[in-house]
């Protein structure tokens, strides 16, 4: 589905992210690990289009998506949730569903039924405020938006960031509701445990390159990459 090809990004003369490359089947998931600074939003954000490539190739379904906007990489199917959430506090749970169907040119559209029915405190809030919600309720919707577009691959940055254990395990169970559907995932994670309750494979990122991978179990096991990259 996903094949990532020597991607390099830039920031000026800093290299952010060099040489990275890996592939993802159609739904399967993959999580790129590592701490602050490690180079893993980056290279995502370059990967759906919100960050210049200086190097490096992405392909998706087999088309070339590498000089692509993001806007057009959402209408090719991947639809990626920020660690920030990045929602327009103005709009209600409501409005913020309805507004995501815009990016959804040539196919129909997940309806707000559906994602309600995946996360319910939502439907509760659907005329609330989303500047009004709770950091947990923000999160289910940031992913709600996202799953309006009918991705066939979802990348998550740092979907645990500042959200309480018990919220987190919420989300969790819901995207692997979604899992079972056929959903591929790029979950972009520091924390080993939540990777594995979502993904199969890591690569493990450091100053900007791909420095292990394999399964997360294995890295979850290792003691070496736990003091290595974990610390």
């Amino acid at each position: 589905m996903l094949e990532v090809s020597r991607l390099s990004v830039q920031y000026g003369r800093v290299v952010a992210v060099r040489d990275f490359s890996f592939q993802l089947g159609s739904g399967e998931a993959i999580a790129i690990l590592g701490t602050n600074g490690a180079g893993k939003t980056s290279a995502v954000e370059s990967i759906v289009g919100l960050l210049p490539k200086a190097a490096g190739m992405v392909t998706f379904d087999g088309r070339d998506i590498t000089r692509q906007s993001a806007s057009t990489i959402v209408r090719e199917g991947i639809a990626f949730v920020p660690q920030l959430r990045e929602l327009f506090f103005d709009f209600t749970v409501e409005e913020t569903l309805l507004a995501a169907s815009a990016a959804c040119r040539g196919r129909s559209p997940v309806g707000p039924d559906e994602i309600f029915a995946l996360f319910p405190r939502l439907e509760e809030r659907k005329r609330s405020r989303a500047g009004n919600l709770s950091g947990g309720e923000q999160q289910m919707l940031a992913i709600g938006r996202a799953l309006v577009t009918r991705p066939t691959l979802l990348v998550l940055d740092e979907l645990s960031a500042g959200l309480a254990q018990g919220i987190v395990t919420s989300v969790i169970a819901s995207l692997k509701k979604i899992r079972a559907n056929g959903l591929a995932l790029i979950v972009v994670e520091q924390n080993l445990e939540i990777a594995a309750a979502l993904a199969e494979q890591c690569i493990v990122m450091s100053v900007g390159e791909a420095v292990w991978r394999g399964s997360v179990k294995e890295a979850i096991g290792s003691e070496s990459i736990r003091n290595s990259f974990f610390r």
